[in-house]
């Protein structure tokens, strides 16, 4: 059984200013949660207001071929859910 070759593309998108952060690259969904998780820990708007964010997935990369694909945004997590959850 190979390697996988497709690496998940994620950004966490702000609800008040309507935008996306910069996105950046994970192995899987687990991943990209943990690393929004560890996010939501630090001192800064995500620990504040959870609420407001949310990590989705945007797309994906392929690195064999350097190919990036769109795809339909896919929520992955909500920061309140998050927070709800550690309580």
């Amino acid at each position: 059984m190979g390697e996988e070759s497709t690496l998940g593309i994620y950004a966490i998108f702000d609800k008040k200013s309507e935008r996306y952060d910069t996105p950046f690259i994970a192995y899987s969904d687990l991943f990209a949660k943990r690393r929004f998780m560890l996010m939501l820990d630090e001192d800064g708007p995500l620990k504040k207001w959870p609420e407001d964010f949310r990590l989705d997935k945007v797309g994906t990369f392929d690195v064999k071929t350097s190919n990036v694909n769109e795809m339909k945004t896919m929520l992955i997590e909500a920061g309140a859910v998050i927070k709800k959850e550690e309580n």
